[in-house]
């Protein structure tokens, strides 16, 4: 028992990682397309469909401040 727990703590943690490498991949993306300075705005909206993942997002140490 104890044994499939630390491996569930593992694969969450390891997911977890998976997804903040993918929304700062992504929010990095977004800058490069469609942010130019002096000619748009400093800011743009990485959009996510599922109020899951935005409460998974929630969980990762820092993400939103590391994606300004």
């Amino acid at each position: 028992m104890l044994r499939s727990l630390v491996g569930s703590e593992m694969c969450i943690r390891d997911r977890l990682r998976d997804l903040r490498t993918a929304i700062l991949r992504d929010a990095e993306d977004i800058a490069n397309k469609y942010l130019r300075q002096n000619s748009t705005s400093n800011y743009a909206v990485l959009y996510i469909a599922s109020e899951k993942l935005i409460d998974l997002v929630d969980e990762i140490d820092n993400l939103r401040q590391d994606c300004l």
